[in-house]
């Protein structure tokens, strides 16, 4: 008896298009695949599959999610790597001094002013932009808690900070977009080490 490849009465999408078993079974590979960073083999897979738009859509969606997250935190990375370590103050901010280590960033310019904070490098931004959140700070206390934004930037080794000033630190905060904002006060700082008297914060009782 001679076999008949099957058709749209007898194949496995008889009655219309692929059920959701079939869906079930293509995303499970696909999951696979990603799992095992092999995004060589979705391309292959949706090149093979083209009569399946479920399956093209979430391939497609786990390429671009899974590229993404390869990409940024690679450029994240090394922006915040480069401004880890001690800066000391040049020119009109000399006596200032910032430490930075992972995402605590410790600003010291005597026992009456200083700010321990923690922040975030926002990605995409140019200039960088830093969400910083101010966890504790000489008196008053008032600033601790708020959110302000900040610019940074490195060339020739020294690192440019832009901040609100005091006055505009309980203001609603907005993202600046220029080290030229009026509203920011900038300091310049070189590679240094740390003083005795400025690498950490006066120890409150």
């Amino acid at each position: 008896m001679t076999r008949r490849p099957p058709n749209k009465i007898t194949g496995a999408n008889a009655g219309g298009s692929p059920q959701f078993p079939m869906r079930t079974r293509w995303a499970a590979r696909v999951a696979q695949f990603v799992r095992r960073q092999h995004l060589g083999q979705i391309r292959h897979l949706m090149m093979k599959t083209p009569n399946v738009p479920f399956l093209s859509a979430v391939a497609l969606s786990l390429v671009a999610l899974f590229t993404a997250c390869q990409s940024t935190p690679t450029r994240t990375g090394a922006e915040l790597k480069s401004l880890q370590g001690h800066w000391v103050g040049i020119g009109e901010s000399s006596g200032e001094s910032i430490t930075i280590t992972g995402h605590s960033l410790h600003f010291y310019r005597d026992t009456n002013f200083w700010f321990e904070t923690i922040f975030t490098l926002l990605a995409g931004t140019d200039p960088q932009v830093l969400r910083i959140t101010i966890k504790d700070c000489s008196p008053p206390k008032g600033p601790i808690g708020q959110v302000p934004f900040a610019l940074v930037k490195i060339e020739d080794g020294i690192l440019t900070l832009a901040s609100p000033y005091d006055g505009e630190a309980g203001r609603p905060q907005r993202r600046p977009k220029s080290f030229d904002d009026e509203h920011l006060a900038i300091y310049k700082l070189r590679k240094g080490e740390p003083q005795n008297n400025n690498a950490e914060p006066p120890k409150t009782k």
